[in-house]
């Protein structure tokens, strides 16, 4: 009997009603990201002009507290345990892209994945978070004690929640 070849899994996750991220997890296991937005009632496969938005921008209006993830797979795990999470267009490669102002004035924590990658978003996103008025209360998750290279919706998996 022939296996069945794994095919790729696209997901999209919306950050407004006209700008989009599409997430392909290929089957060898990499994976793709592809920013979209909606131009005359079709998605197009470009980015609209910057500033990007954040991650739900509406949700995080009325909230004091808003954790930052890295990515919005881990966004999306905290928000299925009923935190405020949002995160930036394209991951750890370019939040000076994304409008903070949203979260001006909020206490902000930062849960970055532990590598290298997520280490330089944690600070790259904490020094946009310093420059906005109101002062935003930036606090940022310790990861180190994580296996290398683990992101928050791993740590919720392994401890037996849903990923």
């Amino acid at each position: 009997m022939k296996k069945k070849a794994k095919k790729s899994r696209h997901r999209f996750y919306y950050y407004t009603d006209k700008f989009r991220v599409m997430r392909t997890d290929k089957a060898d296991g990499s994976k793709t990201f592809c920013t979209q937005h909606l131009s005359n009632g079709r998605w197009v496969k470009k980015a609209p002009p910057k500033p990007w938005p954040l991650y739900k921008p509406d949700e995080v209006v009325g909230e004091d507290t808003v954790i930052v993830a890295e990515g919005e797979k881990c966004a999306e795990v905290l928000r299925d345990h009923g935190f405020c999470a949002t995160t930036s267009a394209t991951g750890s490669s370019s939040p000076q892209h994304t409008d903070w102002s949203p979260l001006a004035g909020k206490t902000v924590i930062i849960i970055p994945d532990n590598d290298d990658p997520g280490r330089v978003y944690r600070d790259k996103v904490a020094n946009l978070l310093a420059k906005l008025d109101p002062p935003v209360d930036i606090k940022a998750v310790d990861t180190s004690s994580w296996v290398d290279g683990h992101d928050i919706a791993d740590i919720v998996a392994d401890a037996g929640g849903a990923e």
